[in-house]
């Protein structure tokens, strides 16, 4: 049977764990040879060795999102190895809880140029390189603002920028054979959150999403034929409460 992304080359960030690491293996799975990055360089590797041992090409980039010179040398190491770049999953994330008005502005800072800027520094990079192609996807994580009473504002913020950006990128690159698409989860299975106030009361009697969950959502939309751009899905527990 032949392989649904045979030869492909994609770029993953947050690789070393969660949704990111489930992509990543899923991607590999299916022929892609991938890029792996994130800050956690021991975890990041051991994703990475379970990739090479089912005998998919991958490699592994200790990347800060922050980190605008990291982030441009991540694009030139995925270039420089693999020789092009069709898929960029941007996967990485980082969350502080709580309420506005007992907000730390570092972790506002953090969450800023992690979810948001950063995002926008690799989606830069990588849509420069699939313009001179004509080719490629971009693959966003957002979330479902305001569903989870856990989630502080500036997070689902950040996330709701997500969704902005990806709509106005998306319209920008259309032209150029590159599809842009939008993954919003519900709860999932990730240890983001782990502690957070109110996450396990609303958590009671919701099978959570698994990591694997979301990476076939994300596999579904990249095979599906070019002529067709899922411009988000949606995907949630069946038991999460709505509104």
């Amino acid at each position: 049977m032949a392989l649904l992304l045979h030869e492909k080359v994609a770029v993953v960030t947050g690789a070393s764990s969660g949704i990111g690491a489930a992509t990543a293996k899923l991607l590999g799975r299916e022929g892609a040879r991938v890029v792996l990055a994130a800050r956690r360089e021991a975890e990041l590797e051991a994703v990475a060795d379970s990739l090479r041992e089912a005998g998919t090409p991958a490699l592994t980039v200790k990347c800060d999102l922050s980190n605008e010179v990291e982030v441009v040398s991540l694009v030139g190491r995925a270039l420089d190895s693999f020789g092009g770049l069709d898929i960029l999953v941007n996967a990485a994330g980082i969350a502080a809880f709580g309420e506005v008005a007992h907000g730390r502005t570092a972790e506002w800072r953090a969450m800023l140029e992690v979810n948001a800027l950063g995002l926008s520094l690799l989606s830069r990079e990588v849509a420069a390189v699939m313009m001179e192609a004509h080719k490629g996807d971009i693959v966003n994580l957002a979330c479902r603002p305001g569903q989870e009473p856990y989630c502080s504002a500036f997070y689902d913020a950040t996330k709701a920028f997500v969704l902005a950006f990806s709509d106005k990128l998306r319209r920008e690159v259309r032209t150029h054979g590159i599809r842009v698409m939008t993954i919003i989860p519900g709860a999932v299975q990730t240890g983001l959150g782990a502690g957070a106030p109110g996450l396990e009361e609303h958590r009671v009697g919701i099978d959570a999403l698994h990591p694997e969950d979301v990476a076939e959502a994300i596999m579904h939309a990249l095979i599906r034929p070019r002529r067709i751009t899922y411009e988000a899905i949606e995907l949630v527990p069946t038991l999460e409460e709505e509104g």
